[in-house]
């Protein structure tokens, strides 16, 4: 994310970040980076952590719709998560999601996924 932000950055667009874990202090040349914090995520069990990122959805959405509107919406994506494309579609808003790993595939085997078909439910609204 760091690298896709500087490099935006560097074509001249103005970035701002949603993120529920931020580095203190942000990494080098973010100063000015707008930086809205979402609730934070601690690790837990599966099934209890899997219901609170879904949750933060809501989060996401109501942050996205307050500071924007946005000439794109860039997300690296997370399992549970489809706040920023489904904001990206109803605002008319090209949406860009970087999938760099099948997330589902491996949470199942290394993190105990439980419920497969949710989250593949969830993989379909984005």
């Amino acid at each position: 994310v760091q690298e896709m932000i500087r490099a935006l950055q560097r074509q001249g667009a103005r970035v701002e970040l949603f993120a529920a874990r931020v580095d203190e202090p942000p990494p080098s040349g973010f100063d000015a980076l707008a930086i809205h914090r979402l609730p934070s995520i601690r690790d837990g069990e599966p099934a209890g952590h899997a219901a609170v990122v879904a949750a933060l959805n809501h989060e996401l959405a109501a942050a996205l719709e307050r500071a924007g509107p946005y000439d794109v919406v860039y997300e690296r994506y997370a399992l549970w998560s489809f706040a920023a494309m489904e904001y990206a579609r109803a605002a008319g808003t090209p949406g860009l999601l970087e999938v760099n790993a099948p997330l589902i595939e491996e949470q199942a085997v290394h993190r105990g996924l439980r419920d497969t078909r949710g989250a593949a439910h969830v993989a379909t609204r984005v």
